[in-house]
């Protein structure tokens, strides 16, 4: 029996529907490891780190808030003139790897920093213009399983107001031990 065929017996109209995922199939919460380290620690250990990727050091990244119970991140960028198309506005890509960082950093965090979290697929809405100067994603955890993650974020310019919002799919991959 094709996979299709078996998507074919949930659906209600008993036709097949490939963006259904049946309930049994869809990846599990798995139980959260421990944190090693309060969030203030994982905090301070960021605000130190001198070893950030290349792209999150040309973003300007600095992470304000971490709680890795709730899945929650909230980090800050510096869009800079640099960063502008031809109308003086903020290239939409840009936005996303601003999204897709803080929305990774948040996985690994979530994870008690065991696992990191690749992007799989990131579905961005562009809701408003981005001008230069301070922006603030704020990003979750949706659902974190054993190899699937998803996660959502939302960057806001510096008068809080929503400019873009993303969801992630990831990859949950443990670390080299």
């Amino acid at each position: 029996m094709r996979y299709a065929d078996k998507l074919s017996a949930w659906t209600p109209s008993g036709k097949t529907n490939p963006l259904f995922v049946p309930p049994h199939l869809m990846p599990q919460q798995t139980e959260r490891p421990e944190p090693s380290k309060s969030d203030t620690e994982v905090l301070e250990i960021m605000k130190r780190t001198k070893n950030w990727p290349p792209c999150a050091q040309v973003l300007g990244i600095n992470v304000l808030e971490v709680n890795q119970a709730e899945g929650r991140l909230v980090a800050e960028f510096d869009a800079k003139p640099e960063f502008c198309n031809p109308l003086g506005i903020i290239q939409g890509g840009f936005l996303s790897a601003m999204l897709d960082e803080t929305i990774s950093l948040t996985g690994v965090t979530y994870s008690g920093r065991q696992s990191t979290v690749p992007t799989l697929e990131m579905k961005v809405s562009f809701l408003k213009a981005a001008k230069p100067g301070k922006l603030k994603v704020e990003a979750k955890v949706v659902r974190f399983g054993k190899t699937v993650a998803f996660l959502e974020g939302a960057l806001f310019n510096a008068e809080n107001e929503l400019i873009a919002t993303a969801t992630s799919t990831a990859r949950v991959v443990p670390f080299p031990k």
